[in-house]
């Protein structure tokens, strides 16, 4: 009786064991699901001026980084390009309306942003997404006085890729105003270039318009001089007879 007791306390526990077992895997349903919620996560950002001493102007930007729909069950992690520590982690407890914000002041470089989505679920686990987000570096140049003056000037945006020296920045700058002034001094000539362009095309475009129309009357103007021509030689031919 003992045995036949016992044989079944350890298929009933052999049985809730596996029903624990069951439960703690992540079906194909609630991975389809999470997919889903990770797809509709994005990510931009923006930046504003703040003041800093070192920089030219006392003027540097900061970033401001947004993430959106974060769904529930659903947690994010960042890193970035220069250090590929977790920068930030962010769960439930610091997720407001799905969104989440935070300052950088990484603007002295490109940074890479690699936001990874991962499942906040207990029984599925592990990355579903990475966000890439790049950050451009901060042209300090661009605050000078000849980048008022000049802001078409392609060292003059607000963000650049490279590394700009003062040197670089007047040797290009110098090389931009020389091309200006040429350009000034030969406007006239390109206006007057310009204007018999437009009236050689508009020309081209009426006939293309009218085609038929002056093919047509010149032919019958043609033939009205050649009948006028035939008129006055038979006319000539019977004055002499």
């Amino acid at each position: 009786m003992r045995k036949v007791k016992l044989f079944i306390f350890l298929v009933f526990s052999f049985l809730v064991f596996i029903e624990k077992f069951d439960a703690a895997e992540c079906s194909y349903k609630e991975e389809i699901e999470l997919s889903k919620k990770a797809s509709l996560v994005s990510a931009n950002y923006t930046y504003e001026y703040v003041y800093d001493q070192n920089k030219l102007n006392n003027k540097n930007v900061k970033y401001i980084i947004n993430i959106y729909n974060i769904s529930d069950g659903l947690r994010i992690m960042v890193r970035n390009s220069l250090n590929n520590d977790n920068l930030y982690s962010f769960n439930n407890s610091n997720i407001l309306n799905n969104t989440v914000t935070f300052e950088t002041f990484n603007s002295d470089e490109n940074t890479t942003y690699n936001i990874v989505v991962l499942s906040d679920t207990s029984n599925c686990s592990g990355s579903l997404r990475t966000i890439t987000l790049v950050t451009p570096k901060y042209n300090e140049f661009s605050q000078k006085e000849e980048c008022k003056e000049n802001p078409d000037f392609k060292l003059c945006s607000t963000f650049y890729s490279y590394s700009i020296t003062d040197s670089k920045f007047e040797s290009e700058y110098k090389k931009y105003i020389d091309k200006k002034k040429i350009k000034e001094e030969n406007k006239p000539f390109i206006e007057e270039k310009t204007k018999e362009k437009n009236l050689k095309e508009k020309i081209i475009e009426f006939f293309n318009n009218y085609k038929a129309t002056i093919l047509m009357s010149l032919g019958v103007i043609l033939i009205m001089g050649i009948l006028i021509i035939i008129k006055k030689v038979i006319d000539k031919k019977r004055k002499v007879i």
